[in-house]
């Protein structure tokens, strides 16, 4: 939300990692910019850059502070853009679920939460983001995301 940037001074001053979403951002809104460009870890929607998503995720890595940039896309998996020098988002292939699609509501916050603890246990950007795909696929398979995919379900092969 655009009230809530005001507060990135006060968050960067504590000195710990923050991750935005910025959902269906296209990289050119000042608020969503801001958040782009003073996060860690930078999520977007990569149909709301259309075309654009590969270029709008370079120039966060190029003008902001972020390790890394995720654009998700739905049933199509989502692309990973790392600091590692590469100029072209790598492509993470969704994860077909566990069972019959029920409902996507939540599959993206579901991907986002995956990836998160992926980091948070000390895992690479790459398998952080694969976490991130089966904790998406998982949320599909249940009406309004009520069932969520516990540490088990999540890291078994």
């Amino acid at each position: 939300m655009n009230f809530a940037r005001h507060l990135l001074d006060d968050i960067q001053e504590l000195g710990v990692p923050v991750s935005t979403d910025l959902h269906d951002g296209d990289g050119l809104a000042d608020h969503h910019r801001e958040f782009a460009l003073r996060c860690d870890l930078v999520f977007l929607g990569a149909a709301g850059a259309g075309e654009r998503f590969a270029s709008v995720m370079r120039d966060i890595l190029r003008e902001g502070r972020a390790q890394a940039v995720v654009a998700t896309a739905g049933a199509d998996g989502s692309y990973l853009l790392t600091r590692d020098g590469s100029r072209t988002p790598h492509p993470i292939p969704a994860t077909v679920p566990p069972g019959p699609v029920v409902d996507s509501n939540g599959a993206g916050d579901a991907s986002r939460s995956g990836l998160l603890y992926g980091r948070l246990t000390g895992r690479g950007l790459e398998e952080c983001a694969r976490l991130g795909a089966r904790a998406g696929a998982h949320a599909c398979t249940t009406e309004g995301n009520t069932d969520l995919i516990g540490p088990g379900d999540l890291l078994s092969p």
